[in-house]
């Protein structure tokens, strides 16, 4: 299949989370990072549907209080150590690397958990979700609109063909299954139709 938009890749990247998407000749190429799972895999155009759903993924309460009770778990062993180890002592750069490296490791894990998550998928037999914070709304609305072309594309010139070797109803069921989904036009079904009358005027059925 020749197409402009074949190979036209997305990539997401951030601190905590890594995504990729390519459109291939038959499909997406999916890969992705995230929360130390790794996953690569492709979706043919046949499973890819334009359902949308947006999620924006706020923290928990459990997360937050947890955090809270961490925090104040934090702030007593500092205030102990300060008591014990504090001003004026040998341990006085240990205890102040203490402090950074404890407060460094909470921020780090908890950081990610504490963000909300913007996403956005297309629902399908086979889903696809993107990261969709807004900087990234407007490359991922621009992938899915080609990749809407691409499928578009390929259904007309691998699927939706009339062959002589295949029986009419079934093509007609097959094509009606198409246009129903929405993966073609009621106008490139009505041609279709059309092919198929003069198939079965020239096979004499």
């Amino acid at each position: 299949m020749n197409n402009n938009y074949t190979n036209f890749k997305l990539s997401q990247k951030s601190r905590y989370e890594f995504r990729s998407f390519e459109i291939l000749e038959k499909g997406v190429l999916v890969e992705y990072r995230l929360e130390g799972d790794y996953a690569k895999y492709e979706v043919p155009f046949e499973n890819i549907d334009f359902k949308e759903i947006i999620r924006y993924d706020k923290p928990s309460l459990f997360a937050i209080l947890f955090l809270f009770s961490l925090i104040i778990n934090v702030v007593i062993i500092f205030a102990f150590l300060a008591v014990n180890y504090g001003d004026g002592t040998i341990f006085e750069p240990l205890f102040n690397g203490l402090q950074i490296g404890i407060m460094i490791t909470v921020i780090s894990i908890f950081l990610p958990i504490l963000s909300t998550n913007y996403t956005k998928e297309i629902k399908g037999i086979q889903s696809i979700v993107f990261s969709y914070k807004k900087k990234q709304q407007k490359e991922v609305n621009e992938f899915i609109k080609k990749l809407k072309e691409v499928k578009s594309q390929y259904i007309l010139n691998e699927i939706a063909i009339v062959d002589d070797l295949i029986p009419i109803d079934n093509q007609k069921f097959n094509f009606l299954y198409l246009y129903e989904s929405n993966q073609i036009s009621r106008q490139e079904y009505e041609n279709l139709l059309e092919e198929l009358e003069k198939l079965r005027i020239i096979k004499g059925e």
